[in-house]
């Protein structure tokens, strides 16, 4: 689970409020062996601690530097310590009450809100305070324990405040209710001045909230710590609602897309030799197109739901590419042998072979015609459609007839023509297919889509919905 820092509890007129550079290793280090603040990785697992301590019930941060100070005493860690055991027994304690708490409160938030996806999204911000359950020690340790000092570090936790020095004569007990208090005070106020103005804007968000869970029955023996109203109801008031709403607006994209093309088959006649046709083969290759496409978003619900809007858009190719060889070859090894005179009496002009013919792309179109619509919201940020297409493709390839010529006695060559002929083809064609895309947005504007179609191709690319 995530946790922020936070500048947080202003108590009474005179708290001080501290920077987000302060670390809880800085405020106790007073209290911290020092050998351990010149290691690191160990100044790091201990501002781990104290924040999980923080977290839940800073009363905790006693027995760890107590615990730490045993530690240094006996240069060994030593997990039979009474302070260990006391620390993950209470601990332990103190995550289950903190847990219980973020399950009731997960009851009372249910069907809060008329929106479905506020009401998930308020689940998942309270999940955010649920911590990690611990496996306690079977038996609790009666350990004698300096109740002010403890409540001390605990003050000095809340507060934040490194100059704080411990006075005998102070009630930190006191002091401890009065900062958790006026932190409940000040959420009270945040929520009237909201609920009185929809358009404030609370200056106590969840980060600071995740800080503390001061409405924990486990947060320094809070109890009957209570607020006026459902602290699912301030949450709400965080929540975002323009991220779960449906906008019509004019679509714009780019993208690439993957499409297997089957080059058809042609006839070539032969020029020079009377009664030569050769009839090529049909062959499939892949091409890589880049695309550009515009459109319109029709909404048909107010929030993000199955069939919630409908897209609709054109689009055309810019540029491409071949990934896979497009050209094809095809043996034909005919003999031929041409001559002037009589059979019998004749003169060889020249004998070969009709070696091959070979084509290859050399230009094409596409122009595409798309709907979509959207059948299944996995949260409000990625969502799968279905779409029916329509895809005209136009293309302009050479065939190219090879020949090979052994011997050459006529007078004019070119009777028979060039080694090699090149004929230029066309072809174009229409294609029908639907498809399943993936759609993760990025923002309500912006989105990232996947596409499997059926034409066959595959569609990668960027959206962009200009709201209206």
């Amino acid at each position: 689970m995530k946790k922020f820092s936070f500048g947080c509890l202003v108590l009474l007129l005179c708290l001080i409020q501290y920077s987000q550079a302060q670390t809880y290793v800085n405020l106790f280090r007073e209290y911290l062996p020092q050998n351990y603040l010149k290691d690191e990785d160990l100044v790091e697992q201990m501002e781990y601690n104290f924040n999980q301590y923080a977290m839940t019930n800073p009363d905790l941060i006693y027995y760890y530097l107590n615990y730490l100070s045993s530690i240094e005493e006996h240069k060994i860690f030593n997990r039979d310590s009474n302070y260990y055991n006391i620390l993950q027994y209470e601990h332990s304690i103190s995550n289950t009450l903190n847990n219980n708490w973020v399950e009731e409160e997960i009851i009372n938030s249910k069907n809060l809100s008329e929106i479905d996806w506020v009401d998930r999204k308020l689940e998942s911000l309270l999940d955010e305070f649920s911590m990690a359950e611990l496996s306690a020690p079977k038996n609790s340790i009666n350990l004698e324990i300096d109740k002010n000092l403890q409540k001390y570090f605990t003050y000095k936790c809340l507060t934040r405040d490194s100059s704080l020095t411990y006075d005998e004569e102070a009630d930190y007990q006191i002091l401890v209710e009065l900062a958790i208090n006026n932190f409940v005070s000040k959420l009270k106020t945040e929520y009237e001045a909201y609920k009185s103005n929809e358009n404030y804007i609370p200056k106590i968000q969840l980060d600071d909230l995740l800080q503390y869970h001061f409405l924990s029955k486990g947060f320094s023996e809070g109890q009957n710590r209570k607020l006026e109203f459902n602290i699912s109801e301030y949450l709400l008031i965080l929540i975002d609602i323009t991220d779960f709403m449906e906008y019509s607006g004019i679509l714009f994209g780019i993208g690439t897309e993957l499409i297997k093309f089957e080059f058809p088959g042609v006839s070539i006649k032969e020029t020079y030799l009377p009664f030569q046709e050769y009839t090529t083969s049909d062959t499939k290759s892949e091409m890589m197109f880049y695309f550009l496409s515009a459109g319109y978003r029709f909404k048909l619900k107010e929030y993000k739901a199955a069939f919630s809007h409908l897209d609709l858009s054109i689009g055309f190719s810019v540029s491409g590419n071949e990934i896979s060889a497009s050209s094809y070859k095809m043996n034909i090894d005919k003999y031929f042998f041409i001559w002037e005179g009589e059979p019998g009496n004749f003169t060889l002009l020249f004998d070969g072979t009709i070696d091959s013919l070979t084509w290859e792309l050399n230009d094409y179109l596409s122009l595409t015609s798309n709907i979509y619509l959207p059948i299944f919201y996995l949260n409000q940020d990625v969502y799968f459609e279905i779409g029916l297409h329509y895809q005209y493709f136009r293309t302009v390839y050479f065939v190219n007839l090879h020949r090979e010529i052994y011997d050459q006695t006529a007078t004019d060559p070119s009777i028979l023509g060039p080694e090699t002929e090149t004929f230029e083809e066309e072809s174009d064609g229409q294609l029908f297919g639907s498809s399943l895309t993936v759609n993760y947005s990025i923002t309500n504007s912006l989105n990232i889509k996947g596409i499997i179609s059926t034409l066959p191709s595959v569609q990668i690319g960027i959206e962009y919905l200009l709201i209206l």
